[in-house]
């Protein structure tokens, strides 16, 4: 059997996990070009804390990315395929 070779770095925590066939750890976020481990993206699925993470809020506002805040005040993370700048 071979060694796994498809790997995404999560753009969260920075963990390597698989991605790729019959082994997905993650999901990309195509609407911020970015990639969520499966841990990030549950742990976080009522939005991200932007002072817990500033490096990565600071990242998506450089690149103009579409972000929206919840009620609480945390970066909702887009649904699967969103497209456009209201998720």
């Amino acid at each position: 059997m071979s060694e796994f070779k498809n790997f995404e770095r999560c753009a969260l925590c920075g963990q390597q996990t698989r991605f790729g066939p019959h082994v997905y750890e993650g999901r990309p976020i195509p609407l911020w070009n970015v990639f969520l481990c499966n841990i990030c993206d549950s742990s976080n699925h009522d939005g991200i804390v932007p002072h817990m993470h500033p490096k990565f809020i600071g990242e998506l506002k450089a690149s103009g990315a579409p972000m929206m805040l919840n009620e609480d005040g945390f970066l909702k993370i887009p649904p699967r395929y969103a497209t456009g700048s209201s998720y």
